[in-house]
C-alpha cells in the first residue's frame, strides 16, 4: 500500500515505536517539543469549536456557549508557552468571555460575536496542521502539494472569517451594537466590550499583514528590486490625485463653506506628492544616485513634507468649523492654535537637521533622515487624526477611520510590500480620504 510518508515516519507513527517515543521525550522534554504537540490540542479545540457552530445552526440553539469553557481553560493554559502576539490575542479573548459571563449575555444577544468568534477559529485549523506537518516537509508530496494546498485554505480563511466577516458581522453591523446596548450602559462595561473587541480586530489586521510579508516576499524575489522601486514611483506620483475628486464628490452631498479649505491642503499635498515622487522616478529612470539632501531633491521632498503638515491642519480647521459651527467656537479653535504649535515645532525641528547634515550625506544620514521624516510627520498628523475619530458624530464612521488609520501606521512599520510599499500606503491614504470626509459631512447629519 503506497503511503506520501516515508518509512522512518510511519515506522515512528508505530503503536508501540510512538508510545516508547513518547516515554523517551517526556523524560527530557524541550519547550520546542510542547509547543509543536500543543498544535494538537490547539487543532482539537478548533474542530470543537467548527462542530458547535453546526450545532448552533443545524441542531439546537442552546448549544451555542457548550464551547466557551473548553475555549476559556485551553487559552489560560497555552499562555505559559507561547508569543507575545499570541498571549495577547488569548488574553483579548478571555476578556470577552468575561464580559459575557459576567454581564450573563443571553444566547440570542450574544449570537453575532460568539458565532463570529468561533468562525475565526476555522483558520487556526490549517495553521495547526501546517505546524504538525512542517517537520516532515522533506517528503516531497507533503512539501509540494499538501502544504501549499493548506496555506491556500489558510489564507483564505483566514482573510473571510477574521477580516471580512469580522468587520462586516460584528464590527461595523448595528444589529450587533443594538443588541448589546442593554449590557454597556456603564462606563465600565463598554470598556470591557470594546477594547478587546476592537484591539482583537487590530490585531487580525497585523496577522494579515505579516501573511502579505511573507507572500510578497515569495512573489517579488525573482523581480529586479530596482525595476519594483520605478514602477512604485511611476504608479506612486499620481495617486494622491484622487483625493480631489473623491474628497469633492463627498462634499457636493452637504456643500459647506468651509469645505474649500480641505480641498485646498488636499491639491497642495496631490501636487507637491506629485513633483517630488517625479523627481525621484526621473532620477532611478536616469539610473542617478538618490541623495535626499541634493538640491534636486531636497526641496520637492521638504515641500511635500510640509504638505503633509498643511493638509492635516486643514482638515482639523475644518473638522473644528464644520462641528462647531457657532457653538463653543473659540474654545475648539484653540485645539487647532495647540495642534498648529505641535506641527511648526516639528517642522522647525525638521529645518534644523537638514541645515545640520546638508554638507555631510551618507547611507547611515539618509536612513536616519527618513526615520526622522516619518516620525515628524506620524506623530502631529497622528494627533490630528485621533482628534478628528474623537470628534466624528457617526460611530461607524469613527470605526471605519480608525481602522484605515491603524493600517496605515502598520504598514508604515512593517513595510510588509517591500519595494511597492509606498504604493499601498498611498491607496491607504486615499481610503483615509474617504472617512475623512464622510465625517465633515456627518455633522449634518
Amino acid at each position: 500500500m503506497y503511503s506520501i510518508l516515508d518509512k522512518p515516519t510511519m515506522d515512528f507513527l508505530t503503536r508501540d515505536n510512538f508510545i516508547i517515543h513518547s516515554v523517551k521525550k517526556m523524560k527530557n522534554i524541550s519547550l520546542n517539543d510542547v509547543i509543536y504537540y500543543n498544535n494538537f490540542a490547539c487543532l482539537l479545540i478548533s474542530l470543537l469549536v467548527s462542530c458547535n457552530i453546526y450545532l448552533y445552526y443545524y441542531v439546537n440553539k442552546s448549544h451555542l456557549n457548550d464551547s466557551l469553557p473548553f475555549l476559556f481553560v485551553y487559552f489560560i493554559f497555552d499562555n505559559f508557552i507561547n508569543k507575545a502576539d499570541i498571549k495577547l490575542h488569548h488574553a483579548l479573548i478571555i476578556s470577552l468571555l468575561l464580559f459575557n459571563y459576567y454581564n450573563n449575555v443571553s444566547i440570542d444577544d450574544s449570537a453575532i460575536p460568539i458565532i463570529s468568534l468561533y468562525k475565526t477559529e476555522i483558520s487556526t485549523i490549517f495553521l495547526c496542521i501546517e505546524n504538525i506537518i512542517k517537520p516532515f516537509n522533506h517528503n516531497k508530496i507533503l512539501k509540494n502539494y499538501i502544504s501549499p494546498i493548506n496555506n491556500l485554505l489558510f489564507l483564505i480563511t483566514f482573510v473571510k472569517f477574521r477580516i471580512c466577516d469580522l468587520y462586516s458581522n460584528v464590527i461595523i453591523n448595528p444589529l450587533f451594537y443594538y443588541h448589546v446596548d442593554k449590557y454597556t450602559t456603564t462606563f465600565f462595561n463598554k470598556i470591557f466590550l470594546y477594547t478587546p473587541l476592537y484591539c482583537f480586530y487590530a490585531l487580525n489586521l497585523y496577522w494579515i499583514l505579516i501573511i502579505c510579508k511573507i507572500t510578497v516576499k515569495q512573489l517579488i524575489k525573482k523581480i529586479n528590486p530596482y525595476k519594483l522601486k520605478i514602477i512604485c514611483e511611476f504608479v506612486t506620483q499620481y495617486t494622491l490625485f484622487l483625493n480631489i475628486p473623491i474628497a469633492g464628490y463627498i462634499y457636493t452631498f452637504q456643500p459647506n463653506e468651509y469645505n474649500i479649505i480641505n480641498m485646498t491642503g488636499i491639491s497642495l499635498l496631490s501636487i507637491n506628492s506629485y513633483i517630488f515622487h517625479n523627481t525621484i522616478y526621473c532620477y532611478m529612470y536616469d539610473n542617478k544616485k538618490i541623495d535626499y539632501f541634493n538640491n534636486d531633491i531636497i526641496l520637492p521632498f521638504f515641500n511635500d513634507n510640509l504638505s503633509i503638515h498643511v493638509n492635516s491642519l486643514f482638515y482639523l480647521l475644518t473638522n473644528i468649523l464644520v462641528s462647531y459651527n457657532g457653538d463653543d467656537n473659540n474654545y475648539m479653535l484653540s485645539i487647532f492654535y495647540l495642534s498648529l504649535i505641535i506641527h511648526l515645532n516639528f517642522i522647525y525641528y525638521f529645518v534644523i537637521y537638514i541645515i545640520k547634515n546638508k554638507n555631510n550625506s551618507n547611507q547611515e544620514t539618509t536612513e536616519e533622515f527618513l526615520f526622522l521624516t516619518n516620525l515628524s510627520t506620524v506623530l502631529p498628523v497622528g494627533l490630528d487624526i485621533v482628534f478628528s475619530i474623537y470628534n466624528t458624530s457617526n460611530l461607524i464612521n469613527k470605526i471605519n477611520l480608525s481602522i484605515i488609520s491603524i493600517l496605515l501606521f502598520f504598514i508604515l512599520q512593517m513595510n510588509p510590500f517591500y519595494d511597492l510599499n509606498h504604493i499601498f500606503f498611498h491607496i491607504g491614504l486615499i481610503i483615509q480620504q474617504v472617512f475623512l470626509s464622510k465625517s465633515i459631512i456627518s455633522y449634518h447629519n
